[in-house]
């Protein structure tokens, strides 16, 4: 007599996972999708690639989905700069200021230039209207 296949399973209860934040890393924004976004009024994080920028996204009650962005910002240490470093850099930007003002006034005279033959230019053409008339 064959004996039944009757044994005992224990029960297995499956612990909860844990819930991560919603969202995925993209490349673009422009590669996420309506239905990547959670409808039940939660935010989805949504990471790019190079780690620049962060969008959470939720879907508003008018229908629409609002976007809010978080941008990088690394923190600057001039402190720590060699005191030749920051001489350096301010020669340098004198350089340029120095460079660009030279630009200038080149602009600002070819403007009066052009701006006095205009004037002259006007002269002449009432000159000959008015002997005409």
């Amino acid at each position: 007599m064959p004996y039944p296949n009757n044994y005992f399973q224990p029960f297995y209860n499956p612990s909860p996972q844990s819930q991560g934040l919603p969202g995925k890393i993209v490349n673009d924004f422009n590669e996420i999708m309506a239905n990547d976004v959670p409808m039940n009024g939660s935010y989805a994080f949504f990471i790019k690639g190079d780690l620049s920028e962060v969008q959470a996204r939720a879907w508003s009650p008018d229908g629409r989905i609002v976007s809010v962005p978080f941008k990088a910002v690394l923190p600057v240490k001039t402190n720590n700069l060699p005191s030749e470093t920051k001489q350096a850099d301010l020669g340098l930007s004198e350089d340029v200021t120095k460079a660009f003002m030279e630009q200038f006034e080149e602009l600002k005279e070819r403007l009066s230039s052009i701006e006095e033959n205009f004037s002259k230019q006007s002269t002449t053409r009432r000159k000959k209207e008015g002997d005409s008339e």
